[in-house]
């Protein structure tokens, strides 16, 4: 579970917009539901008419900040925290996990997993899909729309050791 049990980053993004009449299906991912409040706030559909918006820009701007921030809300920012990597190892489905963080990291960079999946898995059972490739990996993100913001001034050091660069591929 998180570390303490105030409301999480992505609840209280979408929470703010609660007095509107938009309610958060936390069961839904997070870019489904940030798709579905951009419906409910009548945006355009047509990304580039959206992206106009100030409206637009601003509530993308608080999203890509509240997932971040809660990313390190779950795994934390350093990539000196053996409990860090110990996390991610266990939910990626590792079970010997090494003991220590040079293990963890061998361990990690080989994986392919996408960064939202790993972001919604608050649970300390939360296990989530990896992939074989990067390709595999790329394929899925574009599919799900679960792309993770690259630059973030909330990034810490072990969020920006975990980006990929999924369009470059």
């Amino acid at each position: 579970m998180p570390r303490n049990r105030r409301r999480l980053p992505l609840a209280e993004f979408f929470h703010q917009y609660r007095d509107e009449g938009f309610f958060y299906d936390r069961t839904q991912s997070a870019p489904d539901e940030f798709e579905r409040l951009c419906e409910f706030l009548e945006f355009p559909d047509d990304l580039d008419e959206r992206r106009e918006l100030y409206e637009y820009r601003e509530a993308r701007r608080e999203y890509n900040a509240a997932l971040t921030n809660q990313f390190n809300h779950i795994y934390g920012t350093r990539v000196d925290r053996y409990d860090a990597w110990h996390d991610l190892c266990s939910r990626v489905g590792v079970i010997d996990i090494p003991d220590t963080i040079r293990g963890c990291k061998a361990i990690i960079r080989e994986t392919h997993v996408n960064l939202v999946d790993l972001t919604e898995a608050i649970s300390n059972d939360s296990t989530v899909e990896t992939f074989d490739t990067e390709y595999e990996l790329r394929e899925y993100t574009i599919e799900t729309r679960k792309i993770f913001p690259r630059a973030n001034i909330h990034s810490g050091d072990l969020l920006r050791f975990l980006l990929r660069k999924i369009f470059s591929l």
